[in-house]
């Protein structure tokens, strides 16, 4: 499924993705059709970015 995001969190399907540190962290989608129609059919990769010492998240299942 297209994952959705609010600020610093994101929700896959039963998936939920909280952003825990560093606070001014981003969320990006990419979506794999974007890439390549012709090796990927489908499917979501969900990028954090805006650290440079590391980041802390928690991911817990709805």
């Amino acid at each position: 499924v297209q994952p959705t995001v609010n600020g610093r969190e994101a929700n896959a399907g039963r998936l939920h993705v909280r952003v825990l540190e560093p606070a001014g962290a981003v969320i990006r989608l990419h979506d794999w059709r974007q890439t390549d129609r012709g090796e990927f059919r489908q499917g979501w990769r969900i990028d954090v970015s805006g650290g440079t010492t590391g980041y802390v998240i928690e991911l817990y299942e709805n």
